[in-house]
């Protein structure tokens, strides 16, 4: 799963993955990568694209195009990395579903 992949990415980073969902400590954690890896991050995210990730760049169509996605990634601030960050920790959660029969 693509998730996965770039989560794995994420903690040879050393970012605990528990964390993701802070916006402060991703972008902390961020703002002290080196401009190596936050292209190996970058590619990381470009090479394992999942829908909801074209969505985050999407302004025309509902989830955009590969090649539109890879030119925003590779142009991201860190707040959008932020973003596609906190989007990857939503995605690999676990998934909680109840139900109940009402008698």
């Amino acid at each position: 799963m693509e998730v996965r992949k770039v989560a794995g990415v994420l903690e040879e980073l050393g970012f605990d993955c528990q964390l993701l969902s802070s916006g402060k400590y991703v972008a902390a954690k961020l703002a002290t990568l080196s401009n190596g890896d936050l292209a190996k991050l970058k590619q990381a995210f470009i090479r394992h694209k999942h829908p909801r990730f074209l969505k985050a760049f999407s302004f025309r169509i509902p989830y955009g195009t590969g090649d539109e996605y890879r030119k925003h990634v590779q142009q991201a601030d860190l707040a959008q990395l932020t973003h596609l960050v906190k989007n990857l920790r939503f995605l690999d959660a676990d998934k909680v579903y109840l139900f109940w029969k009402n008698t």
